[in-house]
């Protein structure tokens, strides 16, 4: 599989500029339109985005003209779950001494 050049964009640039060149280089080029339906993350790297491991990347393929836009609803924390501070000073052992 042929390396895609690096596309560094500044920080000024937005993630639909960058995903609209993908998309028109997807419609050129099927191999490449494969390899951001199998692995998006890795080609956002390759347009010069930080992912991350704990999201979950997916492309979803359009069928016919009707455009469609896909928002996510994060999972409702259960007020049983411990929270980041809670889990960091547990595994850590850090916490408030009482002295008293």
């Amino acid at each position: 599989m042929a390396s895609l050049p690096k596309h560094n964009f500044s920080e000024g640039t937005r993630l639909s500029e960058a995903w609209a060149q993908i998309v028109e280089k997807c419609w050129k080029d099927e191999a490449f339109k494969k390899r951001v339906l199998a692995n998006p993350a890795q080609v956002l790297k390759e347009y010069g985005f930080n992912t991350s491991d704990r999201i979950k990347y997916e492309v979803i393929q359009e069928k016919g003209s009707d455009l469609k836009c896909y928002l996510s609803l994060p999972h409702k924390r259960d007020a049983k779950e411990l929270k980041e501070d809670d889990l960091r000073n547990i595994s850590g052992g850090a916490g408030k001494a009482n002295s008293g």
